[in-house]
């Protein structure tokens, strides 16, 4: 075969003689190939007369491309044939438009194993495998049926290939399957899937329907945010926290201008009430000093508020932070609950008679006004474009952002020795006199590149390639900055720049990775984890995760509890690590969240080890007058439920409520701060200390409640701190994530079925 010169070619020669390859970096590379030699782009390699004779036999067709009017065969890498029409596949897509313009060899030279038994060419689709092509080809033929209705797997395969082919039609239309087909049962994939693709108003669609759904780190990770940058995912977040915190502003608004007419000031509200009856003939007023001690709550909006109104809207507030909807504030189970607490209360108040109607009102007057706002609030898709990190060449959009973060480069630097035999010149024309062999013993990749015959050098004076007789190595990819950041770690005795800035450092990581600087890498690694950790642990995360410093990662992801879970803004570095590992990362904080919950819930059994304790039934003040207060508890009745989370149910019955407000703070605490400590903060239970002694309760709990606090506190946190341990959050060598509780079925020793008996003691007791 003559040898074929042609310019500006972008797949292959389409002639039955010539092998048709079209591989997975075609379109973007857009290579020309110029002998029978180099019929090869990507990586994708023609199989040769010779290996089409071994080749596997070609598989029974199980598709509907088999029409005998068609004049070219695609054959998939599973080697599946699939019959089809020029005309479509150039209708389709603009990459085979082009395919097929380009001068054909002459036909003389063909040889059989390169058609099919009547003359059909065969075009090789090394990428695509014959699932994929029947998804994809069923969208360019009209007629058919489509299987991306049926498959949201189907419909990823065929964005895929028509990405890769130009088919922005087959896009456009597959992006409107998705859109009605799958999203609104999975929202996260859809969304995920959009990103990907550059499909903005599927994108948006699916951030909006996932306000629907659960928060985001309940379920397992969808495989399908391995493709999309942790920044997009953290913009999905944002866009959630944003819409729930557009009810408390709306809350406050209309609590100005059109507050209930029932529950507020009501003239038969008393701060006198039973043990927990839960059967009384007056409001109980939410501004008593003894419930002042709830956390979260809008104590000024509900100043002279009856208990059960606070405590509707606080359920209100929690199922809008499940499902963010106007329509929770119509909620008809929440709205039943409220009414049935009130008839039990047997409140013959204005309360008890104007209040149903009137929460019916202010439900609708809330949910119109959240709709509204709501509205206000679209959700930010910003399209950035992710590249999967896996292999071992560096992101340049790492790179870039964090050039943009490094600016003013500096002209000065310390590498200017005259004794110095090689020149780095910056990609701002900034020269580095620097010595070969600490290149070379720095890099094995300078080391191959000067073992290279090098061309003599200029006698005297500057040229392109030399100057002073020193050649010049050109650093396209690095700035002068970069470049003396990196030399410094380099050289003895020159002064650290990478400890300083984080995003210093991390460009230098990038560089050390691209040069296979190993022993640079090791001391950026030891630098990233000593000054960098503990103050910001989700950038330490996402720059150890890129840079497969798994070990770092895992320590960054445990001190990341110590922080609050949502950072101010989207550090840069998350645009460079995929969604899933910072899906991975939310989902450990939630499951340790968990665990203290879940002791919270078996607290009598699992944390305190005396019988009774004066939060527990308390029976109220030894003699009752106008001047003794006794503690309000939550009985089995009682109008103020005030949660209805199954952990908060089991956890305060018949409990005080000052007690439930401990836990709920201290709850609250430990969310932004996952740690031991934060259940033992002196702070938190100074503050639970002074309003029970605001309160004057002189009842069990204002004699004996301090002090067993402090006992209840330590071994609640000896139990969480025990339970943590089991929560794991480990990285494989490949960069999968695990993560979950995972305690051991059986003890494996002696002294685990000691500790055993000892709670099984506790819970006698208890």
């Amino acid at each position: 075969m003559p040898q074929l010169h042609i310019e500006n070619a972008l797949i292959g020669v389409l002639h039955p003689s010539v092998h048709h390859c079209i591989s997975g970096r075609s379109v973007a590379t857009r290579n020309a190939w110029n002998s029978p030699s180099a019929l090869t782009l990507g990586e994708s390699v023609p199989p040769s007369s010779g290996e089409m004779s071994a080749a596997a036999t070609i598989k029974p067709l199980a598709h509907p491309f088999t029409r005998a009017d068609a004049d070219i065969v695609l054959r998939s890498c599973d080697n599946i044939d699939f019959h089809v029409h020029k005309q479509i596949l150039l209708l389709s897509s603009p990459t085979f438009e082009t395919l097929f313009a380009l001068p054909q060899p002459p036909p003389s030279i063909t040889d059989s194993s390169e058609t099919t038994g009547d003359g059909k060419p065969i075009i090789y689709m090394h990428g695509e495998d014959a699932d994929m092509l029947d998804a994809t080809l069923r969208e360019c033929y009209p007629g058919m049926e489509s299987r991306a209705w049926k498959e949201l797997s189907a419909v990823v395969k065929v964005l895929a290939m028509a990405e890769k082919y130009e088919m922005q039609g087959i896009t456009e239309k597959v992006g409107t399957f998705v859109q009605v087909q799958f999203l609104k049962k999975e929202p996260l994939r859809v969304y995920a899937i959009a990103r990907r693709y550059r499909l903005a108003q599927v994108a948006e669609a699916a951030a909006k329907e996932s306000l629907l759904h659960p928060p985001l780190t309940t379920n397992d990770c969808p495989k399908e945010l391995q493709d999309i940058s942790a920044a997009a995912y953290h913009q999905l977040i944002a866009y959630r926290a944003q819409c729930v915190d557009v009810f408390d502003q709306v809350l406050q608004d209309i609590w100005k201008t059109c507050p209930p007419q029932a529950g507020v000031k009501c003239p038969k509200q008393s701060s006198k009430t039973g043990t927990g009856s839960g059967v009384t003939s007056s409001c109980v007023k939410f501004s008593d000093k003894r419930y002042l001690l709830m956390p979260k709550l809008q104590k000024e909006m509900y100043k002279d508020c009856s208990l059960w109104l606070v405590d509707h809207i606080e359920r209100m507030r929690e199922g809008f932070a499940k499902k963010v909807s106007a329509e929770e504030a119509r909620s008809l189970p929440l709205y039943r609950r409220t009414v049935n607490a009130i008839h039990a209360a047997k409140l013959d108040c204005a309360c008890g008679v104007s209040g149903p109607p009137n929460l019916l009102l202010f439900g609708d007057i809330l949910a119109q006004k959240l709709d509204v706002e709501l509205k206000k609030t679209p959700p930010v898709v910003r399209v950035v474009f992710f590249q999967l990190l896996r292999s071992r060449a560096p992101s340049s959009l790492f790179v870039l952002h964090m050039s943009l973060a490094e600016a003013n480069p500096p002209t000065t630097h310390p590498f200017t020795r005259a004794d110095a035999n090689v020149i780095l010149r910056s990609s701002d024309n900034v020269d580095f006199y620097v010595h070969k062999w600490i290149l070379v013993l720095a890099s094995p990749t300078f080391e191959t590149m000067f073992s290279f015959p090098q061309p003599p050098a200029a006698p005297s004076g500057s040229s392109e390639y030399t100057q002073d007789g020193k050649p010049i190595i050109y650093m396209s990819g690095e700035d002068a900055d970069l470049l003396d950041a990196v030399l410094r770690e380099c050289y003895p005795n020159v002064s650290s720049r990478a400890a300083q800035k984080l995003e210093t450092l991390a460009r230098v990581l990038a560089v050390t990775e691209k040069y296979d600087m190993q022993g640079i890498q090791e001391k950026m690694s030891v630098l990233l984890q000593a000054q960098f950790l503990r103050e910001e642990p989700l950038r330490v995360f996402a720059i150890a995760y890129r840079y497969k410093l798994f070990r770092i990662a895992e320590l960054a992801a445990q001190e990341s509890l110590l922080h609050p879970a949502k950072p101010l803004g989207c550090p840069t570095e998350f645009q460079c690590v995929s969604a899933a590992a910072y899906f991975e990362l939310l989902r450990y904080r939630a499951a340790c969240v968990k665990v203290f919950e879940d002791i919270l819930a078996q607290w009598r059994s699992d944390v305190w080890e005396e019988k009774h304790p004066s939060w527990v039934k308390c029976p109220g003040p030894s003699k009752v007058d106008s001047t003794t207060i006794g503690c309000l508890r939550l009985g089995r009745s009682h109008v103020a439920a005030l949660h209805v989370s199954e952990w908060r149910r089991k956890a305060y019955k018949d409990c005080s409520i000052w007690f439930m407000g401990h836990i709920e703070r201290i709850r609250e605490a430990f969310c932004d701060a996952v740690a031991g400590s934060t259940i033992t903060s002196l702070a938190l239970y100074t503050e639970t200390v002074a309003t029970i002694h605001s309160a004057s309760l002189d009842c069990r709990c204002g004699i004996f409640g301090p002090q067993q606090l402090l006992k209840f506190n330590a071994a609640l946190r000896r139990k969480v701190e025990e339970k943590l341990k089991w929560v794991r959050f480990q990285i494989s060598p490949d960069g999968s994530i695990e993560c979950g509780y995972h305690e051991p079925a059986e003890p494996s020793s002696s002294s685990d079925s000691s500790s055993d008996s000892d709670g099984s003691s506790e819970d006698s007791d208890g």
